[in-house]
């Protein structure tokens, strides 16, 4: 319910965000000049008292105006201030990154759990943990040991039969069930090449992370965990998370080295409701990351309500002294203020254009927040009653 509220909350930040628009468009009476900031200091004019080129914080705000309408001349009175959960603020958010599911469908998932087939439940769970995921979540889907047949004779077909099924991207809910009945389990095991695969599909992309499900280890010649430290050491901003299913001790402590080694997580599912639970707490995360990015539009939002605030203030005081300029007769210096004014729109302008790009992911992500909980709140339901 914390996340409704904070929805709620930004709301009523992106209305009074909308009158601060408003605010800064209103036309006031206003210096003569363009308003221009393309003139370097270099070249600028130099027809204003001493005063006026102070600018210790460099937002193009004299020193001494500042002071009069009540800021600090020597700070940035409108930072986003602190962390949001996640990370810092202006960072890329957990939600934000790029998941890589990879699942095994060699002919051991065939084999039964409390009577049904690994693989269907296997693909139960991660069609419940791709529909609770907000729509703005990039996933993609890779599947090895569906080729070929688990003997020597389809070994060869099988090891190279490593399928990126759905690329890195948009989740389409609709089409995760018929995705899933593409494959059935086959053949055999080669965790290492589907590792290397990665590498294709993550290429050019940043916060990159795999989630593997495996009931077994490596057995088509490769060492997923030399691939698995090569993907976190060469570049490749990745890290390997693995979900033993079913599996013996002996070949856990093995699985857990390949997370290990790829700066992950392990995780030991031995009945099909604890791989439901890993997967619950996966939406969890994924709800956690979303409150993260709404409390980060909330502060960029009160960052630039402050900033509206100051530069007009800032515009109104200098309106007042361009004035005195005009009574005076001294055009030039007139003119000059209003191109400084031009310079402090500019700079906050610039200033909103910067934030805008974590303005539209946390939108686009707190769309998701309520759909995202409730699925999370359903799976949890149909784990009591299992």
């Amino acid at each position: 319910m914390h996340h409704l509220r904070t929805s709620s909350n930004t709301a009523k930040m992106l209305l009074l965000l909308g009158g601060a628009a408003l605010l800064t468009a209103c036309p006031q009476e206003e210096p003569a000049g363009n308003g221009s900031a393309a003139a370097s200091a270099s070249d600028a004019p130099r027809n204003l008292p001493a005063e006026w080129y102070a600018d210790a914080d460099r937002n193009f705000i004299p020193d001494f105006i500042e002071q009069q309408i009540g800021y600090s001349p020597t700070a940035d009175d409108c930072p986003v201030n602190g962390a949001c959960g996640n990370g810092a603020a202006g960072s890329s958010l957990k939600v934000a990154s790029n998941i890589l599911l990879i699942l095994d469908s060699s002919g051991s998932m065939a084999a039964r759990l409390g009577g049904r087939p690994k693989i269907d439940l296997a693909k139960q769970s991660l069609n419940s943990f791709m529909s609770g995921l907000p729509n703005a979540a990039s996933i993609g889907f890779m599947v090895y040991g569906h080729r070929g047949n688990n003997t020597p004779a389809g070994k060869a077909e099988s090891c190279a039969g490593v399928e990126l099924l759905a690329p890195i991207g948009a989740v389409d809910k609709a089409a995760v069930p018929q995705l899933l009945a593409r494959f059935e389990p086959r053949g055999w095991t080669p965790i290492g090449d589907s590792l290397k695969a990665a590498r294709t599909a993550f290429a050019g992309k940043a916060g990159n992370r795999i989630i593997l499900v495996s009931d077994g280890l490596e057995t088509c010649g490769g060492d997923p965990v030399a691939v698995a430290r090569e993907l976190k050491t060469q570049g490749l901003d990745v890290r390997v998370d693995v979900v033993g299913f079913d599996v013996q001790s002996a070949d856990a402590a093995a699985l857990r080295q390949i997370a290990e080694a790829g700066g992950g997580e392990y995780f030991n599912a031995r009945t099909h409701r604890e791989l439901d639970e890993y997967f619950r707490r996966q939406n969890l995360a994924a709800a956690q990351s979303l409150g993260d990015a709404v409390c980060e539009m909330e502060r960029n939002n009160e960052a630039m309500l402050c900033d509206g605030r100051l530069q007009n203030a800032a515009i109104s005081a200098i309106n007042r002294q361009a004035q005195s300029f005009r009574q005076s007769g001294d055009q030039q210096a007139y003119a000059e203020a209003g191109a400084m004014r031009g310079k402090i729109m500019q700079h906050f302008s610039e200033r909103n254009a910067a934030r805008a790009s974590i303005r539209q992911r946390s939108n686009a992500l707190a769309k998701q927040g309520q759909q995202t909980i409730r699925q999370s709140m359903k799976t949890s339901e149909q784990l009591k009653t299992q």
